[in-house]
């Protein structure tokens, strides 16, 4: 998927990874209610960082939930972690509805960051 400034998905994640609290502060900017502070932000930002949330109590327990462990839903983190947990196949197989959802609309659904 490309929204119109031209950035797919995986461009998008790795901006967002690379400045946090500037994303953070716009987001909070764009839906009418800004931080009064930095520290907000940062709080923010820490509080739902994925070593925070992979730390929480409940994400360590064995619990099951849709046939997996709570916390088999945090891998690395990182871009492009995706492959060593999904086949082409699958992914293919993900992007079919999207690509069909977007079609005729303002966004270009494209996948190939290369």
């Amino acid at each position: 998927m490309e929204i119109q400034d031209g950035k797919s998905p995986p461009e998008v994640k790795k901006e967002l990874k690379s400045d946090p609290k500037t994303h953070v502060k716009k987001l909070a900017e764009f839906l009418g209610c800004p931080f009064d502070n930095k520290e907000q932000v940062e709080e923010v930002v820490r509080s739902f960082s994925i070593e925070t949330l992979r730390n929480h109590d409940v994400n360590k327990s064995s619990n099951i939930v849709y046939k997996f462990p709570y916390g088999s839903y945090f891998r690395k983190g990182l871009v492009g972690d995706h492959t060593n947990y999904v086949t082409k196949d699958m992914i293919d197989r993900i992007d079919t509805s999207p690509r069909e959802k977007f079609q005729g609309s303002i966004f270009k659904y494209d996948t190939d960051t290369s």
